[in-house]
């Protein structure tokens, strides 16, 4: 009796262990349910033309900042290994006194870095709400078309039928709407004003 259960807990165990999402067949699904639709935002953005446009204009921009950045880098990294190796040669005073341009070089660099890595990425945040209001009006023309109540986040859905799922219909939408998207890098923003 028990080695009967313990071989039943066995093929109980290895079916039980098989990773989510990989069915042995295909689920036959019900109907779909009227007025309830699904609809995955960043699959139909992540998928569009637009944002692969995007994206490639990004590391254009990227490739831009690189260019301007890894030199200036390089150049500081140059002096200071110079100012390094004659430090046993010079007096206390005057390692600081090389050391401190290099240093205001650095911290000027350091800060302009910061100021190219936020303008990429406001400016990748200024892309997507650019192709996000393109997509909004073909959501809702597929939201009526539709007749959905209600619209679900897709990725919250382990298994439903596909004909209430709204992504791809969206994304044609939004392709045919916008196929491409232009930008250049975002101004920077305004340093805080001390009062």
């Amino acid at each position: 009796m028990f080695r009967r259960v313990f071989i039943v807990f066995l093929a109980l165990g290895a079916a039980g262990s098989a990773p989510p999402g990989a069915l042995a067949q295909p689920v036959q699904m019900g109907p779909a349910l009227p007025g309830v639709c699904l609809f995955s935002r960043t699959a139909a953005l992540g998928a569009s033309r637009a944002a692969a446009d995007g994206e490639r204009r990004l590391q254009q921009l990227i490739g831009g900042v690189n260019a301007e950045l890894n030199p200036q880098n390089q150049v500081i990294t140059q002096e200071d290994n110079a100012v390094q190796a004659q430090r046993g040669s010079l007096t206390a005073e005057e390692y600081q006194k090389r050391l401190e341009p290099v240093r205001r070089r650095a911290e000027a660099y350091a800060a302009l870095r910061q100021t190219r890595i936020a303008q990429l990425q406001k400016t990748k945040t200024l892309a997507e709400q650019a192709i996000y209001r393109q997509m909004e009006p073909v959501l809702e023309a597929a939201v009526v078309s539709h007749r959905c109540s209600v619209v679900l986040e897709r990725g919250g859905a382990y298994l439903f039928n596909g004909a209430m799922d709204l992504t791809d219909q969206v994304r044609i939408g939004l392709d045919q709407r916008m196929p491409t998207i232009q930008f250049d890098l975002a101004a920077p923003d305004a340093a805080p004003v001390n009062k």
